[in-house]
């Protein structure tokens, strides 16, 4: 029959083919009988947004799509209505292998079995604040800022008198933390007409003292220092994808693995400033010869 939203419901002289060829331009506008395939194809969560996206779909008799979900999932049967049988098991389920769980990752309050949680430490592990400055690589990302004000915004859980964060959003935080700082640091350096932080940083890396004169140097030197810099990359050991395959990241394989990745980084960072110093200095060059 009519639907209350004033769709017209397909018949003998109305199909439901002509309905989708010529009218249908919004997806409350094809008919319950379409609009309940499709929910019953949406899983948990899709099938709950779509539910609360509008009073017509809310109106779609979804009890079916939510009887297969609690079928497929295995959600026990407590007389309650299929659609809450689902959330009130859904709220059980580990947030990384979907299985029932009793317990809660209590930092992020979320359901983890122990097996995930113990399996996934680049997302879970835990460190007190002094685990985390009794990391070198974590200090380094630190630099100077306090850490009790980056770990004011990070995930934790008080126990035995300890307080436990979570150990890769701590890294993060100070990972973006420290290249905010860069950033507004390598803007001052700029205008105050220094070499860009990077290219120090690259200088120390193949050993070669900072030009502390200014940000001129010639082209003899420009070519000296680039063929310095590719001849240190090249005689990094292996590729990212091998330190990764290789080290495990709280290890001492790994530590050294993330030093190399670094080195990389600004070496390639530096070598494109380089191009960016050839190319200015070509110009004034040729300026001069002009002159």
């Amino acid at each position: 029959g009519s639907r209350s939203r004033g769709v017209k419901a397909a018949g003998p002289d109305r199909p439901v083919g002509a309905m989708l060829s010529d009218e249908a331009t919004l997806l409350t506008d094809l008919p319950d009988c379409v609009l309940g395939r499709i929910l019953a194809a949406l899983d948990g969560a899709s099938l709950s947004r779509a539910g609360g996206t509008c009073r017509g779909l809310a109106s779609i008799d979804s009890s079916q799509a939510w009887e297969r979900l609690c079928e497929q999932a295995g959600a026990p049967n407590s007389g309650a209505a299929p659609a809450e049988r689902y959330r009130k098991h859904a709220a059980t389920l580990c947030r990384e292998c979907r299985r029932p769980t009793p317990y809660v990752f209590a930092p992020l309050r979320v359901r983890l079995c122990e097996r995930c949680e113990r399996s996934n430490p680049h997302k879970f592990a835990l460190a007190t604040r002094a685990m985390l400055l009794g990391d070198a690589r974590f200090r380094l990302l630190l630099g100077r800022r306090p850490i009790d004000s980056l770990l004011a915004n990070v995930p934790s859980h008080r126990c035995n008198g300890f307080i436990f964060y979570v150990r890769p959003v701590a890294a993060a935080a100070a990972q973006s933390g420290l290249e905010v700082e860069a950033a507004k640091e390598g803007e001052e350096e700029e205008a105050e007409g220094v070499l860009p932080r990077l290219l120090l940083f690259a200088l120390q890396v193949i050993g070669m003292d900072d030009p502390l004169a200014g940000p001129c140097l010639s082209l003899d030197e420009l070519d000296l220092l680039r063929a310095s810099l590719e001849a240190r990359l090249r005689s990094l050991p292996s590729s990212e994808a091998a330190d990764a395959a290789e080290a495990a990241q709280f290890s001492r394989e790994g530590y050294c693995a993330a030093y190399r990745a670094g080195q990389r980084r600004v070496l390639r960072a530096a070598l494109a400033e380089v191009a960016v110093l050839e190319g200015s200095a070509d110009g004034e060059a040729e300026g001069e010869g002009e002159d």
